[in-house]
Formats: structure tokens, sequence, C-alpha cells
């Protein structure tokens, strides 16, 4: 099927260097590229916003941070302690 420019107004076939209808002289001639140029455009957008967004959650991600737990601050402070004793004597 070749592309074909084609009237806004009434859908007939055109010629490509017509700048009116010769069925309803309509100026609206719709290109047969519209389409894939759209297309194309909306490939490209779709492509650049994933790889921002990617590089954003790349160079953004947070490590979990861990909970410390009442024992592990007891053991620490524990061992702190049996550390001063030790150097005291």
């Amino acid at each position: 099927m070749p592309h074909r420019y084609q009237c806004a107004c009434c859908n007939q076939t055109v010629s490509s260097t017509a700048t009116a209808c010769p069925e309803c002289g309509s100026h609206s001639i719709r290109s047969p590229y519209g389409f894939w140029i759209f297309c194309l455009l909306a490939c490209l957008a779709a492509a650049i916003i994933f790889n921002v967004v990617h590089v954003y959650i790349k160079n953004h991600s947070q490590d979990v941070p861990t909970k410390n737990m009442i024992f592990s601050a007891l053991q620490l402070e524990s061992s702190d302690q049996h550390k001063s004793l030790l150097n005291n004597k």
C-alpha cells in the first residue's frame, strides 16, 4: 500500500504537490508521514524518560537502615565498661 496524501475534510486522495483538495477545496492536506513521526518522537521521549528514571534510582538508592536492638546497645555499653575497668587496674 503506497503512502498517499489525503484531504482532512473529505478523505480524498490528493497529489503530493496539491495545495488544495480538488473535491472540496480544503487546504488541510494530511501527510502520510505525520503518524510515523509522532510514533518516533513518542518512542524517543519514552526512552529518555526511562533512562532518566533509571539514573535517578541508581544514584539515589539508599541502604535500608538496620534497627539497633536494646540488647546490642546494652552489650556495647557493658563491653565499654569492661574495657574501662581493665584500663583502670
